[in-house]
């Protein structure tokens, strides 16, 4: 199964978890508004994988680990 990857928001040198999550939720939305299926060659089902995560899953992911 092929992937096309697109949307990826890194959070920022000092900035506040709320400023951080307040502008990956706009780029986000921004990037799935502007998403053109017509865009990508291999042909099959369109699946969008959103993911989100606490701060603390975030600075520490290793211990959130099922």
């Amino acid at each position: 199964m092929r992937e096309v990857h697109g949307n990826t928001v890194n959070r920022e040198n000092e900035e506040s978890w709320s400023s951080f999550v307040a502008r990956a939720g706009a780029e986000t939305r921004t990037y799935l508004q502007t998403f053109k299926p017509s865009d990508i060659v291999e042909r099959g089902q369109l699946v969008y994988n959103v993911v989100w995560v606490s701060e603390g899953e975030f600075t520490n992911p290793s211990t959130h680990l099922s």
